[in-house]
């Protein structure tokens, strides 16, 4: 539970196991901090801890809105965390 804490990006403050009365391992997504279509082929596909946050289905979502919406490959999600804080 501490490694997916660790890599667990709490943007809108849901706590799937309160809420849900379910695992967070079974209901977060993984969001690649450098998109997948980003790397070289030639590259090692395996990606690194460093390279992913575990959101939310919703935030997941939104943050992936943005970078299409603002033609971004990139969202700074320490920005993003703060939009979200700023909107409650």
């Amino acid at each position: 539970m501490n490694y997916i804490q660790n890599l667990w990006l709490s943007t809108c403050k849901l706590k799937p196991y309160d809420f849900y009365n379910i695992n967070p391992s079974e209901f977060l997504d993984f969001h690649h901090i450098t998109p997948l279509s980003l790397r070289k082929s030639s590259v090692n596909t395996i990606t690194s801890e460093k390279d992913v946050v575990l959101l939310c289905p919703n935030c997941h979502t939104a943050i992936h809105k943005q970078m299409s919406s603002k033609r971004v490959a990139r969202i700074n999600l320490i920005d993003f965390k703060k939009e979200l804080e700023n909107k409650v």
